[in-house]
């Protein structure tokens, strides 16, 4: 009896899953893609098998380019880089759907973990150019560097770098640019200008493991601007105490960066 019991219990639950398997031969086109909606949402990856049917029954389409993107996804999760560059070597993405540039965003990425960096380079690059819009522009911008550093191309990497101005990971990169071509005491202008003006980002972190290199166990300022942005930095950290003994240092100095609204910021420390 308790054989029967368990053999109905697996038929009951087994039945959905055949039926969904069974009738997704006869899927229409937006079915298919409501589906792949579906199974992934909250960041779920469905099967592979599944998830190549898709492209394979829907190439040439969106839903099929879409369903490629996504077995490209769960090839590079599954750390096999080269397998999804490989399926992302094609332009069906800027054909049929909108995500052209999460696409090249990808690719770039697992060509670049795949160690093939001239080939990263092509994919990032052709992001920047041809989607100046994308939410991923800056991060392809990052990446591209780090591979022109990778392939030996460093003062490329710093030429782009500086035409993204005040940012911590693009001035990082310029040390390790720097560092590449042999440049240390530029690169070590670039590590320290991270570390302070940008002190508890994962950048400064970075930058501050990279100290002993130039034999110097710790980085404490050693100008205004560095006790200025030093002290700044603190500050936005709601770190009061060692912000308002950053600022008392600063509070007499002759280079004009201690303002008016920066002793306001100096009062406000001590007073919290």
């Amino acid at each position: 009896m308790l054989q029967h019991v368990v053999k109905l219990g697996i038929s009951i639950l087994l039945f959905p899953i055949l039926f969904t398997v069974g009738c997704s031969a006869q899927q229409t086109e937006e079915q298919a893609l409501q589906s792949l909606r579906e199974m992934t949402r909250d960041g779920k990856l469905p099967p592979e098998d599944f998830v190549a049917g898709l492209e394979s029954r829907f190439a040439g389409k969106k839903t099929g380019a879409l369903a490629k993107l996504l077995h490209a996804r769960i090839r590079f999760e599954n750390n096999d880089f080269a397998g999804a560059a490989a399926i992302l070597n094609t332009d069906i993405f800027q054909k049929k759907t909108k995500v052209a540039d999460h696409a090249l965003w990808l690719r770039g990425q697992a060509l670049q973990k795949a160690g093939n960096h001239a080939e990263a380079l092509k994919s990032f690059d052709k992001l920047i150019k041809d989607f100046p819009d994308s939410i991923r522009l800056r991060d392809a911008k990052l990446a591209w560097a780090t591979s022109a550093i990778a392939a030996g191309q460093p003062d490329r990497a710093i030429m782009l770098m500086q035409d993204m101005g005040n940012d911590p990971d693009a001035t990082l990169l310029s040390g390790k640019a720097m560092d590449a071509k042999g440049a240390v005491s530029m690169a070590e202008k670039f590590y320290r200008a991270t570390y302070f003006n940008w002190y508890g980002t994962l950048a400064a972190k970075e930058a501050e493991t990279l100290a002993p290199h130039y034999n110097q166990a710790s980085l404490t300022p050693n100008n205004d601007a560095e006790q200025m942005y030093w002290a700044e930095r603190l500050f936005a950290l709601k770190r009061y105490a060692e912000a308002a003994k950053a600022y008392d240092i600063e509070s007499g100095d002759k280079s004009g960066l201690y303002t008016s609204e920066v002793r306001i910021r100096h009062l406000t420390a001590l007073a919290n």
